[in-house]
């Protein structure tokens, strides 16, 4: 009686079988089209859900041959960045391009460029801030961006690997100066103040609280630039499914 394959074996054996045809030298490029694909993925007995979900991640870029593409990391807790990486079905030559027309809309123009990609800064002027100010419907997903950055890599024919760097500075900055800096600053100046009016427990009390509410305003600030980083990551993920 013939061995019968379960979802799990099949895939193992058209991996391998794919491996076979590359190592053989079968270099015939046979492609096919959307729904033919989804029809092969039910007569191989997975569910519509399973294969549109699939084609989906495909279109969109997310799978790759075999390349992983993890988010950069920040280097240190304070670090005022948040990155992605993707592979994009866009021609590396062309997504620079691209790039720049979907950032117009973002209120973004171009800077500095570097290879395939470069630099995007917020537009400056009246009009430009007004409508940064009034985005009530939050239709700009990067106004609280400093600068973003583009690096780019060719791929396999017409897809490209990117990369997009976000400065969030302005944010880092705001919470270092709201939360640490400015409570210590009270605090040292409650314990000066003793001194001056002659209250020795109020000046001896006041280097030792102002450190413990700046460590508090540091812990608190290292939580709420993770949150934006991670808020700012989905944004730019956003932004690079509309262009794909």
């Amino acid at each position: 009686m013939a061995r019968r394959l379960s979802k799990d074996d099949l895939a193992l054996v058209v991996k391998r079988a794919t491996e076979l045809h590359v190592a053989g030298g079968e270099h015939v490029e046979a492609t096919l089209d959307e729904a033919t694909a989804l029809e092969v993925l039910r007569e191989a007995g997975l569910s519509d859900e399973a294969a549109g979900q699939a084609l989906s991640e495909w279109r969109g870029g997310r799978l790759s041959h075999g390349l992983e593409l993890p988010s950069p990391a920040p280097r240190s807790p304070l670090e005022p960045t948040a990155a992605i990486a993707r592979r994009l079905p866009i021609p590396a030559d062309r997504i620079s391009n691209v790039f720049d027309a979907a950032l117009r809309k973002q209120f973004f123009t171009r800077g500095r460029r570097s290879g395939l990609g470069g630099d995007w800064i917020p537009r400056q002027g009246m009009w430009a801030n007004l409508r940064r100010g009034l985005d009530l419907n939050g239709a700009l997903l990067l106004k609280d961006v400093s600068r973003l950055r583009l690096e780019v890599l060719p791929d396999s024919p017409g897809h490209s690997r990117v990369q997009l760097i976000a400065d969030i500075s302005s944010y880092r900055n705001l919470l270092l100066g709201g939360l640490v800096a400015a409570p210590a600053v009270v605090a040292v100046g409650l314990g000066l103040g003793g001194i001056v009016e002659g209250s020795l427990e109020l000046g001896l009390i006041g280097t030792p609280l102002a450190g413990l509410v700046a460590g508090g305003g540091y812990r608190g600030s290292i939580h709420l630039l993770e949150t934006r980083r991670e808020q700012t990551r989905e944004k730019l993920d956003t932004l690079l499914d509309r262009l794909s």
